[in-house]
């Protein structure tokens, strides 16, 4: 019966509830922290816990992954870059009448 009515009305009595997936919230929580330039200590981890219904434990490990994860993509970040600043400086030295420094260039990428 209380279906029947939520399906024809579209609306039910019953208070909205939204849920987020435990990495969302975890990260939510980071990114805050780390905007007060602060780490999360044991009460954080131990409320976080709550908020995802996972262990202590899970948590740990979902924060340590996630800090992981942002370490590798500041180091593609980095890595990108110096490689695009490689790539410009190249084309710079191979872009004059300068034979031998292009020459150079290629033979110090060839090694």
């Amino acid at each position: 019966m209380y279906l029947e009515k939520v399906v024809a009305t579209g609306s039910s009595d019953l208070p909205t509830a939204h849920t987020y997936l435990p990495n969302t919230v975890i990260k939510k929580s980071l990114k805050k922290a780390q905007k007060e330039s602060r780490d999360l200590n044991s009460g954080d981890v131990e409320e976080l816990a709550k908020q995802t219904n996972l262990s202590t434990e899970d948590v740990e490990m979902w924060v340590t992954h996630l800090h992981f994860v942002k370490k590798r993509r500041q180091a593609a970040a980095t890595r990108k870059q110096k490689s695009a600043r490689q790539k410009s400086n190249d084309k710079v030295a191979t872009t004059g009448n300068e034979f031998g420094r292009s020459l150079y260039v290629w033979w110090s990428r060839v090694l």
